[in-house]
């Protein structure tokens, strides 16, 4: 049974450098945003600015099952799928059974949102100039999605019924040691200052998500080795916990990154959960 303290592998800390929102006065009465597109000479596509900073990251290995979804946000469990790496490239393939994942007791419905698909480039954080072939690990910290996702699901709220996002994360090749995800425990961030949402703006509509301010009492963890049979669980929105918000994370560059066997591989499905 996990416990609210989590203990971390002494020996395994890590530091890097990681891109969080920068601190702006104008964000007091403007809202951040960022436009997907370009809306053309002079209009500006973002009023937000990010900030590298240097931050530790435990290592939970040996000792992970003393994170848990109930106290912590995420936690990690055994999870195999009957697809090969491969097949995670194929937009008709990579969408697996999502009843393997483990649930919560009581729910009635389960649905997924959407799953990416990811594969570190080996010149990977320079950029090349021109778009990726595949997504990249992500760099800002961020919670990936805000109450605004229920609103296709309000009859569910309205009624009472509880409502819950989480995102099932896992490495198609491991172990990997090449670019890891990153996680905070939530308890350790300041909802009302650390947190902000900002409106991703693409041609075809909007969309929401948290960003985050640094703070010096974040405390970051991480799982290394993780290998493919090994799923990490992290929350997004509850609806049961209304101003509480998700898990913040980050793909940062791990000291081992230069010598790892392979580029990280990973997906990443988001999904919905209802509950009687």
């Amino acid at each position: 049974m996990s416990s609210s303290k989590l203990s971390p592998n002494v020996s395994g800390v890590q530091t890097a450098d990681v891109l969080y929102l920068k601190r702006e006065a104008h964000h007091q009465h403007e809202k951040p945003f960022k436009l997907r597109y370009d809306p053309g000479e002079g209009i500006p596509r973002s009023n937000c600015t990010n900030e590298s900073c240097n931050i530790k990251i435990h290592d939970l290995r040996g000792n992970e099952s003393s994170a848990s979804l109930k106290s912590n946000g995420f936690a990690w469990l055994p999870l195999r799928s009957s697809l090969a790496s491969e097949e995670f490239y194929d937009d008709e393939k990579k969408y697996w059974n999502i009843g393997q994942a483990p649930t919560p007791n009581r729910t009635t419905k389960l649905k997924r949102s959407s799953t990416q698909t990811r594969k570190t480039h080996e010149q990977f954080p320079i950029a090349l100039g021109e778009p990726f072939e595949h997504l990249q690990p992500t760099t800002i910290v961020h919670i990936g999605e805000t109450d605004m996702v229920i609103s296709p699901f309000a009859v569910q709220v309205l009624t009472g019924h509880r409502f819950y996002t989480f995102s099932v994360w896992k490495p198609l090749r491991g172990p990997v040691n090449d670019w890891p995800l990153a996680l905070c425990d939530p308890r350790t961030v300041n909802q009302s200052e650390d947190l902000v949402a900002v409106d991703v703006v693409t041609r075809e509509g909007c969309t929401e998500n948290v960003q985050v301010y640094h703070s010096s009492r974040h405390s970051w963890y991480y799982l290394s080795d993780q290998f493919d049979t090994v799923a990490t669980l992290f929350s997004q929105v509850d609806t049961a916990q209304r101003g509480k918000a998700g898990v913040p994370h980050t793909g940062f560059q791990h000291s081992n990154a230069a010598v790892a066997s392979h580029p990280r591989e990973s997906v990443e499905l988001r999904a919905f959960l209802y509950y009687h």
